[in-house]
């Protein structure tokens, strides 16, 4: 389900399947250089401002419900991501080196499932 959404505020997945050896699933995402909601929130000595941190919300609760409103055939009625903490909210670099809040992605989907499923 997550190699089929490609969304602005979603990590996408390039590839996934299963090790032949091994036979661990695995699932390969994009890189996003920046830093995870985690890392950036605790190198504010301060903490994030009421501002910063609701845009770093917004831009992955957009990407939440891309993944909520998604029709694709692995779940033709949404899912659920199963896994939101700020390890898997990533907020990528702009230029010059500064992190784009507003252009958080929402990350590690390995966990969704089918709204509807019973897993």
């Amino acid at each position: 389900m997550a190699a089929q959404l490609d969304k602005h505020h979603l990590v996408n997945v390039t590839n996934f399947g299963r090790d032949v050896k091994t036979q661990v699933l695995y699932f390969v995402m994009e890189y996003v250089d920046g830093k995870t909601a985690r890392e950036w929130g605790d190198s504010l000595p301060d903490g994030a401002s009421e501002r910063d941190a609701l845009d770093v919300c917004i831009a992955a609760t957009q990407g939440l419900r891309a993944v909520h409103e998604a029709s694709v055939e692995a779940a033709p009625k949404g899912a659920v991501h199963r896994d939101v903490k700020p390890d898997n909210i990533f907020i990528p670099n702009a230029s010059g080196g500064v992190l784009d809040l507003t252009a958080a992605k929402l990350g590690d989907l390995g966990l969704s499932r089918p709204e509807e499923s019973d897993a």
